[in-house]
């Protein structure tokens, strides 16, 4: 996720005043959240991030518990040694914390997290990066991950803090095959309302199949503004591959508008 330059609410082009018209918002910034799943198989659907399976919401804050696959990582191994942390309190408010990794010893955050939506490298040893996979979860649930040497997460799972709104503006999916065989997967982009634990009341915001029969990649890119309000979760989600061994990635682009007075 990247937030960058800040935009007054003047300075916003007029089909995103019209589609935030409900808010009070007086700036925005630049907003990018990305991930990446690499083995979807024929059985289940899955969400684009790197722990694979669905992720499980919590539904209280908790402590977050952060392990490595690797012993390297760790404060005076080779590859990562301490790990930043970004996610939301119990009060749906932006905080951070970092730890100090332990190999494959899990080590926990000294706060509370209700969402943790986040995680990069902060510093490493002579590899530069984490040499295993990284995980982060609370009360034993999978909660954000980065893959072996990537550095930062690969998530495409974010909860909106209680003084911000999101506004999309493009959703992006790509599929790709390392063998010949044909593949096709379903792509969703889906909002759940503030913690509404009801799966029928997740709203499928976009559905799109896309598909590949050759060895390569192919991609779909949808630019259309979604409006995501304040404590609402919003994630990519993949309908069971036609195929084993799929891998899928993607994202969505837009902008972090902040409500006026907070």
């Amino acid at each position: 996720m990247g937030m960058l330059e800040v935009k007054q609410w003047e300075d916003l082009p007029i089909g995103w005043r019209i589609a935030l018209a409900d808010y009070d918002i007086d700036a925005a910034q630049t907003f990018n959240k990305f991930g990446r799943n690499d083995d979807i198989d024929t059985a289940n659907d899955e969400d684009v991030w790197c722990s694979g399976g669905t992720w499980v919401p919590p539904t209280a804050a908790g402590v977050v518990s952060v392990v490595s696959t690797d012993a390297a990582d760790a404060s005076a191994g080779t590859g990562g040694r301490t790990c930043r942390l970004f996610g939301l309190n119990d009060d749906f408010e932006e905080i951070e914390a970092v730890v100090t990794l332990d190999g494959t010893t899990p080590v926990l955050t000294t706060i509370e997290f209700l969402r943790v939506y986040r995680m990069v490298i902060e510093t490493s040893g002579s590899s530069d990066t984490n040499v295993g996979d990284i995980e982060a979860s609370i009360g034993g649930d999978p909660q954000c991950c980065i893959t072996a040497e990537d550095g930062q997460s690969n998530v495409a799972i974010y909860t909106v803090p209680k003084d911000r709104v999101l506004l999309i503006e493009t959703t992006l999916v790509s599929i790709d095959r390392q063998t010949s065989s044909a593949a096709q997967v379903s792509m969703r982009l889906l909002r759940r309302p503030f913690l509404d634990t009801e799966s029928d009341r997740t709203w499928n915001l976009v559905e799109t199949p896309l598909g590949i029969g050759v060895e390569g990649s192919s991609s779909f890119v949808l630019q259309a503004l979604i409006v995501i309000p304040p404590k609402a979760d919003v994630k990519l989600r993949v309908g069971a591959a036609t195929d084993n061994n799929t891998r899928v990635s993607g994202g969505f682009i837009g902008n972090l508008c902040r409500l006026r007075g907070t």
